[in-house]
């Protein structure tokens, strides 16, 4: 049991350091891996940027790069001190757990940008109006339209920033290839039908070079449809926030206590039989794994996005 507290001990001081001088560790870690991340760029190249569509939406666009690093050391560490700690007692299927365990951030981070998404599709019918109202008196002009509706949007809202860096970058693109990459962005920030719809649209209005009016008429009619679907499908969701977010914690560390003090074991014991034996590692990393999936589910399952 002491070398546990050792090891414990040792790791808090270890993450202490990584915390304080994170930005010099990662800077001079960027350094030494270059070489071979030139030799893997292709795969790293989609894993980061899928990453960086997450982080961009997650962190309102702040330090997304370094965010991004820190996750992926982050994960990484993850998976080998989780690999460390069950491939002894299930040899190589540890692996697998400590897998699956390591994927929880990433499941976590996945939650976090949905209920983001889904509290920020409510702002579509405004959008769509405000763009629509800006594309008239723009005389039918996607550009100034776009400049006046960043304007007129709300100040601190996700449909402001999006629509910002997209008027930027719709100005700058140089090849097909690159609007339809800034198009993606602007959908990834909501990733709902009327957010592909509004890019299409973007695309005929800027490639093409045709008017859009009509479709974005459609659009706005389609919206003002929504509000009463999502009235008549909402659910009562009160009872099951109550019993996931308190009692089920709460029942846990009851459980935990009543088993110590029904066999009179020491902490010290119960401690040895959760992290040292076999059957207490499976234990603990089927809790870890259905708290994880259970943190996951459920704000996907609570509220339903604003969407056709």
């Amino acid at each position: 049991m002491i070398i546990w507290v050792n090891r414990v001990f040792c790791l808090i001081i270890l993450i202490g350091i990584f915390l304080i001088y994170q930005s010099s560790i990662l800077y001079n870690l960027r350094l030494i891996i270059w070489p071979i991340q030139a030799k893997f760029s292709g795969t790293h190249n989609v894993v980061r940027s899928h990453l960086i569509r997450i982080f961009q939406v997650i962190t309102n666009g702040k330090h997304v790069n370094e965010k991004v690093t820190a996750f992926i050391w982050g994960v990484l560490t993850i998976f080998v001190l989780m690999s460390y700690l069950f491939i002894r007692g299930f040899g190589i299927n540890g692996i697998i757990i400590a897998g699956l365990i390591a994927a929880i951030p990433y499941g976590y981070i996945r939650t976090k940008l949905y209920v983001i998404q889904v509290n920020a599709s409510f702002e579509g019918e405004m959008l769509i109006d405000e763009l629509l109202n800006q594309y008239k008196i723009c005389d039918h002009n996607i550009y100034a339209a776009l400049d006046a509706c960043v304007k007129e949007l709300k100040p601190d809202t996700l449909s402001k920033r999006a629509t910002l860096q997209l008027a930027i970058r719709i100005k700058t693109f140089e090849k097909e290839g690159e609007l339809r990459e800034a198009l993606k962005d602007f959908i990834a920030n909501w990733n709902t039908i009327w957010a592909r719809m509004i890019a299409d649209n973007i695309y005929n209005a800027v490639w093409e070079q045709v008017d859009v009016l009509h479709g974005l008429e459609n659009i706005l009619d389609e919206c003002k449809g929504i509000s009463k679907k999502i009235e008549k499908d909402k659910r009562e969701g009160l009872v099951s926030d109550v019993v996931v977010k308190v009692l089920c914690p709460l029942f846990f560390c009851i459980l935990i206590w009543m088993a110590k003090s029904m066999v009179s074991y020491s902490w010290q014991t119960m401690l040895q039989y959760e992290f040292v034996e076999k059957k207490g590692l499976m234990i603990f990393s089927m809790i870890v794994l259905l708290s994880g999936f259970n943190v996951i589910i459920f704000p996907v399952l609570g509220k339903r996005k604003y969407d056709f």
